[in-house]
């Protein structure tokens, strides 16, 4: 049985699931698992403490907000000089890193022959630097991305070992129908939910300013729920907004209770998936997404077009959906299941 040592270093609050989707389908494929993992994580995962090769500390976090760059990038060295100190990286015969950051990983590797998953990394060619730092790393390495379009950039830059590993799916959420949310969703034929707080400003104004839409949404009973947007230039009460936090049993059952599921990300989210998308599969909701080269997977998915170009289109998608309830998700959680045999098993260079 292959030893696998899985590792966050960088503690991506966000990845919690995700670590958790992909430490299981490791186990499930028959590798010995071992874990480091920040101690945030830990707490959040049900995996035994013997299964840890190493927990990192809280002192260890990175930092949020625009200033802290720098100083991550110093806890992220010392993190990864952490590692090395106390981990015998020789006594496995794989490394995953789940996430990295390629400027600390360039001037501290752990070791070689890794295999580096690139959330966003793609968006590094951009920049000289980063592009020569991700270079030097994969002299040595292999990255793991989830689709063909997030390799391009590494194929473009003549970086071939590139894997794609599936991202997969969370658990179905449960249905708890007593549960309180902050907006009201009963009474209406269809409610469209756009659960991510960060939407593409400029498509939102488009939205919101467009009569095609609101007529759309009075004549057909349809609730449209936007996250982070102003109240004062709603002009239509079927146009609600949520600038609140919501707790996790409340964005999943605002989820849940929606018919269609909104993604209206703007034009730089790019080299990246939506975990929105996958939760749609998780939980068999229909998808209506903004066409942006990133989301192009997404197509897969369903037995229509789930892409709208603009609000115009985005209305007809609409009315296609109510028209035709066959149109749904036909991929399942089973079928999206990271396959980690190749990766681990490839012979060491």
């Amino acid at each position: 049985m292959k030893k696998v040592l899985f590792i966050e270093y960088t503690l991506e609050v966000g990845h919690v699931n995700y670590n958790h989707i992909h430490i299981n389908a490791l186990m499930a494929q028959g590798f010995d698992v071992r874990l480091v993992l920040h101690q945030y994580t830990k707490d959040r995962l049900p995996f035994a403490d013997s299964q840890y090769a190493l927990v990192l500390p809280h002192f260890l976090r990175r930092r949020n907000g625009w200033l802290e760059p720098l100083r991550n990038r110093i806890i992220y060295l010392l993190t990864l000089l952490n590692i090395r100190l106390k981990v015998n990286l020789n006594d496995y015969d794989q490394v995953i890193l789940s996430s990295f950051d390629e400027v600390t990983l360039a001037m501290l590797p752990l070791c070689r022959n890794m295999r580096l998953t690139s959330h966003g990394n793609g968006l590094g060619f951009e920049n000289s630097i980063k592009r020569k730092l991700l270079k030097r790393i994969a002299r040595h390495n292999t990255f793991i991305v989830f689709n063909e379009e997030m390799r391009q950039p590494f194929l473009e830059n003549g970086i071939e070992q590139v894997d794609i590993v599936s991202h997969g799916c969370i658990p179905p959420y449960q249905n708890l129908p007593h549960t309180t949310v902050p907006i009201d969703m009963r009474g209406y034929d269809t409610v469209i939910f756009h659960p991510s707080p960060s939407p593409d400003p400029d498509f939102i104004t488009q939205l919101t300013g467009n009569a095609e839409l609101q007529h759309l949404l009075e004549n057909e009973n349809i609730l449209l729920i936007l996250r982070n947007c102003d109240e004062k230039n709603l002009p239509s009460a079927n146009i609600k907004t949520i600038n609140q936090y919501l707790s996790t049993m409340e964005y999943q059952q605002m989820f849940l209770r929606s018919d269609i599921i909104l993604i209206a990300y703007p034009d730089d989210f790019r080299y990246r998936v939506s975990g929105v998308s996958y939760e749609c599969i998780a939980n068999g909701k229909r998808l209506l997404a903004r066409q942006i080269p990133a989301l192009n997977y997404c197509r897969a998915f369903y037995n229509y077009n789930p892409m709208f170009a603009d609000v115009s289109q985005l209305c007809e998608c609409i009315m296609e959906l109510k028209r035709n309830p066959e149109k749904r998700c036909v991929a399942n959680a089973e079928s999206l299941i990271p396959d980690y045999r190749s990766v681990v098993n490839r012979i060491k260079s």
